[in-house]
């Protein structure tokens, strides 16, 4: 289940992103379309890279939340077989 929610948010990171590349006149997604139709690659990777460092963080909490339980089963031995640890 705590798989299916990583996937998910992955997915809904990336529908925002595109959401707002499609919609909006504010967020990532518009200065990066503000940037690609000036031929601004530089400005171009400062949303990709945002959006990217938002991301990791909550993915690390997911990853986090997943092992919780196994952890307090096992007593801690889990931590040699979760790779990222």
């Amino acid at each position: 289940m705590l798989t299916g929610c990583r996937i998910a948010l992955v997915i809904s990171c990336i529908v925002v992103f595109l959401a707002e590349m499609i919609t909006s006149t504010d967020g990532l997604g518009h200065l990066l379309v503000r940037a690609s139709r000036s031929f601004q690659t530089v400005d171009m990777f400062v949303p990709l890279i945002t959006i990217s460092l938002l991301g990791l963080p909550a993915q690390r909490r997911l990853q986090r939340l997943a092992r919780a339980p196994a952890d307090r089963i096992s007593g801690g031995a889990v931590k040699s077989l979760t790779p990222g640890r």
